[in-house]
């Protein structure tokens, strides 16, 4: 069991988006061509505090039934297999195979399926585990794995095992001791599903493992944007130790931006960074203009606020990576950073790794683009939301 202390300060990639806007059921399966590499636009959910909560859950250490009997509609099923993972050794798991309950939804033509006891789904390079009572769609597995091979094209590096993929302790935490048997999965994206935001819970990843909210996955309330957030982080994490919060959470919302464009999804989260004449902005581009590198600094090291100015800095940062350095930037700042042992608040070292990468003046370009560049995007984030009624 990790400690609530450790795992407080290791919540370094929540992304707290508000989830309120109804949007139409997307289909995830139509679109497969190549993810534009410069923004042209589209928006996400307005993303809100992204403060760690004041209380950090209990583990949830309820035993699931060894058995199931129906689905969401309520038609039987066959036994369910539950042998456990190859790294699981003899221990027998507590929690059911879901994969038959998927199975006889897509027969069955069910959009959906109820999870009567904590159950788990291993498939190509992912692993669910899904807790008691949540909701999720048929086809599930089929978006996820079609969102990891968008981003895997966007940001040309891969989902496959790394010497980073350690487990941050996210599964026991948050099920306790439901999947005893299978546990963490160093090979695969390990992937939590909790029913609803209980117990002060926040949509996170960390380096290999994501929790995320059933709710996320139904497009007929929601824009997905949050899944392709989270899954950012975890491309990105994958390659190297964590660059700080400003990197990492541009990439993160970079992401959700992108693949909202791929899947053509609205992307209300890109309202806030909009500029200063806009009611939702929360950046001082000021401070920027004055010592970019200096705010640079600063910014990482600041406290999660309702401010969220890694946000708003890490956005406008990597969106101008990707367009002057080209569509490998991030790319090649993870190689040199998986070179060097640091810490993420290490941030000589990490402007030193960003510099080398990129060039020595890299910030003063970045100001001088801030002034012209980010303003034609924000044009693009307006207009690409008018479908929606913005």
């Amino acid at each position: 069991m990790i400690g609530v202390l450790t795992l407080a300060a290791s919540l370094v990639a929540c992304s707290g988006q508000d989830k309120t806007a109804s949007v139409p059921e997307t289909s995830y399966s139509e679109n497969t061509e190549a993810v534009d590499r410069i923004p042209e636009s589209n928006t996400d959910t307005p993303e809100k505090s992204t403060e760690a909560p004041n209380q950090i859950p209990e583990s949830n250490t309820d035993t699931p039934e060894e058995s199931i009997e129906s689905t969401e509609t309520g038609s039987e099923t066959s036994e369910m297999n539950t042998a456990p993972s190859s790294n699981a050794g003899e221990q027998e798991p507590k929690a059911i195979d879901a994969k038959p309950l998927f199975e006889a939804a897509a027969a069955n033509g069910e959009e959906k399926i109820i999870i009567p006891e904590y159950a788990y789904y291993e498939a190509d390079r992912i692993v669910l585990y899904i807790e008691k009572g949540a909701v999720v769609p048929q086809d599930m597995i089929l978006r996820v794995q079609e969102i990891m091979a968008a981003e895997e094209k966007l940001w040309q590096m891969s989902f496959d095992p790394t010497p980073f993929c350690e487990t941050t302790g996210l599964l026991e935490f948050f099920f306790g001791d439901a999947f005893d048997g299978i546990g963490y999965r160093e090979d695969k994206v390990n992937l939590l599903i909790l029913h609803d935001e209980h117990d002060g819970a926040l949509e996170c990843a960390e380096i290999n493992e994501l929790l995320l909210f059933d709710e996320s996955f139904d497009s007929q309330q929601n824009s997905p944007e949050t899944v392709y957030h989270e899954f950012g982080h975890v491309l990105r994490e994958h390659q190297s130790p964590c660059l700080g919060q400003i990197l990492e959470e541009g990439v993160g919302v970079y992401t959700q931006w992108q693949m909202s464009k791929h899947f053509q999804t609205p992307c209300w989260g890109m309202l806030q960074y909009l500029g200063s004449n806009n009611e939702l902005s929360l950046f001082d581009s000021a401070a920027l203009q004055a010592d970019p590198e200096k705010m640079f600094r600063e910014v990482n090291l600041a406290p999660r606020s309702q401010e969220q100015f890694h946000y708003q800095y890490g956005i406008r940062l990597v969106t101008f990576l990707q367009e002057e350095y080209g569509n490998d930037a991030i790319k090649r700042i993870s190689e040199e950073a998986a070179k060097k042992t640091f810490s993420e608040e290490d941030n000589d070292t990490i402007i030193a790794i960003l510099k080398s990468a990129t060039s020595e003046d890299v910030f003063e370009r970045f100001a001088a683009w801030e002034q012209t560049g980010w303003p034609k995007h924000e044009e693009e984030i307006v207009e690409s939301l008018r479908p929606y009624g913005y």
